[in-house]
C-alpha cells in the first residue's frame, strides 16, 4: 500500500488543525513585534505556492500523524516540506540569509520560535524558551542571534491560548487583526472543501470539538 493511501480522516484533520492553530500563533506575535510587513505571503503559509493548504503538502505532512509515521515516511514528509520551502519567508531564512532584510530574518525566527514551542512530532514535541535557544546553537551565528533575540521578546509577551483551537469548524480569535482572522478562516474553509472532494469527511469528523460560545467570546475578549 502506497504511504498515503494509509492516511485516515484522522490525521488530515489534525494536520489542518495544527497548520490553522500556528498560522494564528505566529500572527499573534507578528503582529505584536511588528515584523512580516516585507512577507507577501500573509497570512503565514497558506498563502502562495508551496502553502500548507496545497495538496501535496497536506497529505504529506499528515503522515507524520500515523503511528511512527515521523520516522516510518520520513521521506515523503521531507518532500512536502521541500514544496513548503518554496514560500518566501522560508527562502529568505533558509536559502537567502545573507541577503535578506532584517524584516525577513526576524519572522524567520518567529517561525522557528512559534514551531518549536509547538507539539511538532517530527521536531521532537514541544520545547520551552531555554531549549530553543539551546537549539539555536546548531545555527548560524546570525541566525543564532536573531532566535535569541526574538525568543527573549516573545518569552516577556502574553502567551496566546491556541490550545483553544480545537476545532476547524467554529475558530475562535485568539486575539490577531480581525481581516487576517476573516482570511484564515475562508482559507481553512477553502481546504476542508478540498479534503472532502477527495474523501476526507473533515466536518464531521471535527464533530464535538468546538469550545463553548461562553469560553469561545472570553478568548477573543483577550481575557
Amino acid at each position: 500500500m502506497e504511504a498515503y493511501e494509509r492516511l485516515t480522516v484522522r490525521e488530515v484533520h489534525q494536520w489542518l488543525l495544527d497548520t490553522t492553530r500556528h498560522v494564528m500563533h505566529i500572527e499573534y506575535f507578528l503582529e505584536r513585534l511588528q515584523i512580516g510587513s516585507d512577507d507577501p505571503e500573509r497570512p503565514h503559509d497558506i498563502i502562495g505556492v508551496g502553502n500548507k493548504f496545497e495538496w501535496d503538502v497536506v497529505r504529506g505532512l499528515a503522515l507524520q500523524y500515523l503511528p511512527r509515521g515521523e520516522k516510518i515516511y520520513k521521506t515523503e514528509i521531507d518532500a512536502a516540506l521541500a514544496i513548503h520551502r518554496q514560500q518566501y519567508h522560508h527562502l529568505q531564512w533558509n536559502f537567502h540569509e545573507g541577503q535578506a532584510t532584517d524584516d525577513a530574518l526576524g519572522l524567520g525566527a518567529v517561525d522557528a520560535v512559534c514551531s518549536l514551542l509547538e507539539n511538532r512530532p517530527y521536531q521532537g514535541g514541544k520545547h520551552s524558551f531555554p531549549e530553543i535557544r539551546m537549539i539555536a546553537t546548531r545555527n548560524s551565528v546570525q541566525k543564532q542571534h536573531w532566535i535569541n533575540e526574538i525568543s527573549e521578546e516573545m518569552q516577556r509577551m502574553k502567551r496566546p491560548l491556541i490550545e483553544h483551537i480545537n476545532s476547524l469548524v467554529r475558530i475562535p480569535n485568539i486575539g490577531i487583526d480581525i481581516e487576517k482572522y476573516e482570511l484564515i478562516c475562508q482559507r481553512v474553509q477553502e481546504t476542508m472543501n478540498e479534503a472532502e472532494g477527495r474523501g476526507f469527511r473533515v466536518r464531521a469528523y471535527d464533530g464535538e470539538r468546538s469550545i463553548p460560545p461562553q469560553e469561545e467570546r472570553r478568548v477573543q475578549l483577550g481575557c
